[in-house]
C-alpha cells in the first residue's frame, strides 16, 4: 500500500477493517488465535478543517443544492451516509445501528434549517436509486464527496469530505468549550477520541478563522446523548 502511494492514515483505516474481519473469524473459530496487526507509523497531526472564508469561497463554485447539503454537513458533523440512510422523525434523525460506525443506534435533534435539507437529500437519493437501479448507497455518497473535492480544487484546497465533520467539531468546541458535549454530538464513545479538537485552542485565532461564531452562546444544538441498542454485525457506511 505504501508503494501505491497510500498515506499512513489510509493504511491504518484498511488495517482496522482487516482486524475487524480477523476478530469475526476468531469468534467463529475459523482461526485459532487473533494475530497481532501492527499499525503504520503516522505523525501526530491535528485534523484538517475549513475556516469561514474558505468554506464560503468553496460554496461559490457549486449549485444551490450542494450549497445547502455541504452547509448541513458542516452544521451537524454527520458522516457522509448518516443523513442519507437515517430515518427522519419530525426534527430528529434516527441513525440505525447498522449504519452507525459505533454499531449503536443514535438519535440526533436537528435544527429547523437542516431538517428540510435532509428531506431533500433523501428524496434525491430515492430518485437516483430508482434511475440507476443499483442498490449501492455508497455510490450516491461518492457523488457528493466527488463534488466536494471538485470545488475544493477550484479554490486551491485539498480538503477531503470528512473535513466537514472536523470543521463542525472545531467550531462546536469553540462555541461550547465543553469537550464532553462535542463528544456526544459527534457520537464518539470515548472523550479521548474527541480531545484532539480541544488541542486547536492554542493554535487557532477564533476571530480570524471563525468570525461567525465569536458571539455565539454555549447552547447545545443537538441531542445530548446516544440511544444505545444491541450490537449488530451488519455492514455500516462510514
Amino acid at each position: 500500500m505504501e508503494l501505491k502511494g497510500y498515506s499512513g492514515n489510509s493504511i491504518n483505516i484498511n488495517l482496522r477493517a482487516f482486524r475487524t474481519f480477523l476478530k469475526w473469524a476468531e469468534r467463529r473459530n475459523h482461526i485459532d488465535k487473533m494475530p497481532y496487526v501492527e499499525k503504520a507509523k503516522v505523525d501526530d497531526t491535528l485534523p484538517s478543517y475549513l475556516n469561514d472564508s474558505e468554506f464560503d469561497e468553496m460554496l461559490s463554485h457549486t449549485n444551490e443544492f450542494y450549497k445547502k447539503v455541504f452547509t448541513m454537513y458542516r452544521n451537524t458533523g454527520f458522516r457522509l451516509m448518516e443523513p442519507i440512510l437515517g430515518t427522519l422523525k419530525n426534527d430528529t434523525l434516527v441513525i440505525h445501528a447498522r449504519y452507525s460506525k459505533t454499531r449503536k443506534e443514535r438519535r440526533i435533534l436537528l435544527s429547523p434549517e437542516d431538517v428540510p435539507v435532509i428531506y431533500e437529500l433523501q428524496e434525491c437519493y430515492e430518485i437516483w436509486r430508482y434511475k440507476v437501479k443499483v442498490n449501492k448507497p455508497k455510490y450516491f455518497g461518492d457523488k457528493i464527496s466527488k463534488e466536494f473535492r471538485r470545488i475544493n480544487r477550484l479554490n486551491g484546497l485539498t480538503n477531503k469530505f470528512h473535513d466537514l465533520r472536523h470543521t463542525f467539531a472545531v467550531r462546536r468546541y469553540f462555541m461550547t468549550r465543553d469537550i464532553y458535549q462535542v463528544m456526544r454530538e459527534l457520537g464518539h464513545t470515548k472523550v479521548t477520541t474527541t480531545q484532539m479538537y480541544a488541542d486547536f485552542e492554542d493554535t487557532v485565532d477564533i476571530e480570524k478563522e471563525f468570525p461567525s461564531i465569536v458571539n455565539t452562546t454555549n447552547e447545545p444544538i443537538f441531542g445530548k446523548e446516544d440511544t444505545k441498542t444491541e450490537d449488530t454485525n451488519a455492514v455500516y457506511w462510514s
